[in-house]
This record gives structure tokens, sequence and C-alpha cells, in this order.
């Protein structure tokens, strides 16, 4: 007992430090800031759900409300900052939707401050937005495809990553609550980013749509390999295209270059020379697989079952013949032999030659209980 409490605590010493670590760095780095630097400081907000002034119970209650997603962020430059919030109508958090939100707060640092050639990314941990390999390849690719010559992405250690973009969310839900109090409808996304446009608000607001989330996408490679030790990664460097330089804790002793503090590491990504192969639009219309063009798309399994069922079908054709059943053994055509002829179908062919599939039969009552169900009193029935 003795010896688990103590790694217990060596653990929870580490996780304190990392926590103060991390947020030193974060101070101390808005502070010494120079006209080529900036912070930019993320954060998902909880989802805002769609609203109207009135409602019908079924509307109010029910599983059919929209929602809409909050991207909520600050921007440091050197002795000023602005607030921005992206809004958009898909609900999906992932990598490449980070960057589709990323990339309109970036160009705009670019118009407002066209002096700046250093991003400082600051985020919280979650493995399904920011802590991942695919973020991290799109972090070392868009940096330079917008114009930066380098750039960090620095994580707070997990449970710990409150900050302003919070503040930012809370106050876009409130204006929005507010509008419809006042009888304003804000049934989806597009309404709510034009009613919040139209208030003056001090906040930089964003619409991204989900096109926009979908060629993100295609720039990602499917050949990424997961990095060594991302759980415990707190800091990204990059100044070359693809080639990200990581460690577990936040230094900037010697920026704009890396230092060699806290063990930094070198990994190199492939480039993205050919797209996800989950990116296809699923829109479109169906394939036809008889067609040869459609075969030389096909994965190698899909030609081969797209194969054996043409054998099937033209191996059924040609037995599709009436015979004489009285010439046939009994012991194999069975009951319909000596009824006339028989004619096997293509279907059936096909349907008869597919393995056969198990059936869940429920059980049936026993005799006992049949009888007590039966002699129940009239009253209980």
């Amino acid at each position: 007992m003795k010896t688990v409490f103590s790694e217990e605590m060596t653990k929870f010493g580490e996780h304190v430090f990392n926590i103060r670590h991390q947020f030193r760095e974060y101070r101390d780095l808005k502070e010494t800031l120079t006209n080529e630097e900036v912070v930019v400081h993320v954060d998902y907000s909880e989802n805002w759900t769609a609203k109207y002034s009135e409602e019908i119970q079924s509307v109010h209650f029910g599983a059919s409300q929209q929602q809409v997603t909050l991207h909520t962020g600050v921007v440091y430059i050197a002795h000023d900052h602005w607030s921005f919030a992206s809004i958009s109508p898909s609900l999906y958090h992932g990598p490449e939707a980070v960057w589709a939100h990323l990339q309109p707060v970036l160009q705009e640092i670019q118009q407002r401050h066209p002096s700046v050639k250093v991003v400082h990314m600051y985020t919280d941990g979650p493995t399904t937005q920011y802590r991942n390999k695919m973020n991290f390849y799109l972090f070392c690719t868009c940096i330079f495809d917008l114009g930066f010559d380098q750039g960090t992405w620095n994580l707070f250690e997990a449970g710990h990553g409150k900050g302003a973009p919070d503040a930012v969310g809370g106050t876009i839900k409130r204006l929005a609550d507010r509008m419809v109090a006042n009888g304003k409808d804000i049934p989806t996304a597009e309404s709510l980013f034009q009613a919040l446009s139209s208030c003056n608000s001090a906040i930089k607001l964003f619409y991204v749509d989900e096109t926009e989330i979908a060629s993100v996408r295609l720039m990602c490679p499917s050949n990424l390999k997961t990095v060594k030790g991302t759980l415990q990664i707190h800091q990204l460097w990059t100044e070359e295209r693809n080639n990200i330089w990581h460690r577990k804790l936040s230094c900037f002793c010697s920026k704009p270059a890396h230092c060699s503090c806290y063990a930094i590491t070198r990994v190199k990504f492939p480039s993205a020379e050919e797209p996800r192969s989950d990116a296809v639009d699923h829109a479109s219309k169906p394939t036809d697989i008889c067609s040869s063009d459609a075969a030389s798309t096909l994965h190698p399994t899909d030609v081969e079952q797209v194969t054996a069922a043409t054998g099937h079908a033209e191996a059924a054709a040609e037995c599709s013949v009436s015979v004489d059943s009285s010439s046939l053994d009994p012991n194999v055509v069975g009951a319909s032999a000596g009824k006339g002829p028989v004619c096997m179908s293509v279907q059936d062919f096909y349907c008869r030659s597919r393995p056969k599939i198990l059936r869940v039969t429920t059980v049936q009552p026993t005799t006992a209980s049949r009888k007590r169900r039966v002699n129940k009193p009239k009253r209980y029935q």
C-alpha cells in the first residue's frame, strides 16, 4: 500500500508541475511578444442550441433541435488583443474542422498585422481535436500555406485548459439568448451569424460552411503514422514544411529559434500526394459495378466478390433449363421427383449457394404455463 501511494503521489506531483509550468510559459510569452509574433488561444465552446422565441411543446422538448458549433479564441499581439468566434452548422470537431475554423482567423491576422511571421497556438489537449497526428500534420503544412515562417503549438495540461476563449463563448451565447428572449427566431447557424453580426459586438465573427471542412479533409493523407508519445507532448515547433519538433513541456528560452530543452525530438511527415479515401463526395450517384470503368476503381477484395457473384449468375443461367424429374435420382430431387419439370432460376441458384443465416427463435412457453394462463379467473383476463 505504501508503494502504491508513493507512485500515485509521484504522478500527481508531475501533473501539478506541468500545470504550473505551462501557465508560466504562457504568461511569460504574452509579456515578451515582439512585432513579428502573435499568440492565438482557441477552444471549442459547448454547442449552442437553435431556438425560437415561441415554440410548441414538441419542438421545445423534441430531439430535432439544431445545434451550432462555436470555435472561440483570443488573439494577443504586442500591447494589444482582440477576440473572435467562428460559427458552423457542422457538428464535427476533428482536426479538419479545427483548421477550417482557424484559416479565416489566420488570414485576418495577416491582413491586420502584416509584420507577423511567427504564430504561437495555445489550446487544451483533447485527443479528438488538437492532440493527434492529423492536427500535427495540418499544423506543419497550413502554417506555411497561409504565409507564416514558423509556429508553435502549445498544449495545457489535461483538465486545466480553461481560459479567455471560454469567456468569449459565454458572451456569444448570452447575446443570442437575449435576442431570442426579445422575440427574434434563430433556428439555424446562418441566422445566428447574421443576428450576431448586426449587434455591433467587439467579437470578430466568421462563418464556416461544411464545404470548407471537406476541402481541408482533401488535403490530409491517409498514411500518417502516430507520433510516439503523443499523450505526453505539450509543445510542437515547426519551421520547415512537413517537419515538427516536439517535447514534453513548452520552452521559449531561445526564440525565435527552438532550443534543445526537455529532450526535443524531430518527426517528418509524408507529403500529401494522394487524398484520403473517405473524402469522396458521397452525394454523387452510385457506381454501376458491372461497368469496366467502375471495376478498375474497386478494391481487390471487392473485385473478387463481384467476380464470384458473376460466376454464380453465369452458372445459374446454364442450369436454368427444364428437365424431366422422373429420370433423376429420388435422393437428389427429393419431394419434387415425379412431379413435373424442375426449373431453377438465377436468383434461386445464387441464394442457395450463399451460406445459411442462423435465425433466433423465441422460446415457447411450457404446457404448465399455458395451463396457468388458461385457468386464470375471468376477472384477471
